[in-house]
């Protein structure tokens, strides 16, 4: 039973390690997009939209349904239901922001 408990706390730390990247990205990117929206050729704010933007490009979401399939599966049932439910919401987020990320490209020319 140790052995279990070790492994389902040693996938959500690396679960939430990987939400936590998420959220910052996106925090990140709503700032420099209201800093583009002030000034279009501020260079600060396209580098660094640039980064957030490629921290979520770059993050794959089957990665994460994995990894939280693997701690599901063990783990009880409520907190099970709180898991998949805090999945779903980063997942939402995620797939937000990556529409918003294309759209930003195109409005301030960003390649």
């Amino acid at each position: 039973m140790t052995y279990w408990a070790d492994n389902i706390k040693f996938i959500k730390d690396i679960l939430d390690s990987k939400y936590k990247k998420i959220e910052d990205a996106i925090v990140d990117i709503d700032e420099h997009c209201a800093r583009l929206a002030e000034d279009k050729d501020n260079k600060k704010a396209r580098e660094g939209f640039l980064e957030s933007a490629r921290i979520l490009e770059l993050l794959d979401q089957k990665e994460l349904e994995t990894l939280a399939e693997t701690m599901f599966k063990d783990m009880p049932e409520k907190e099970r239901g709180e898991e998949e439910v805090h999945l779903k919401q980063i997942t939402d987020k995620f797939n937000v922001n990556l529409a918003k990320i294309k759209e930003a490209r195109a409005k301030y020319d960003i390649k």
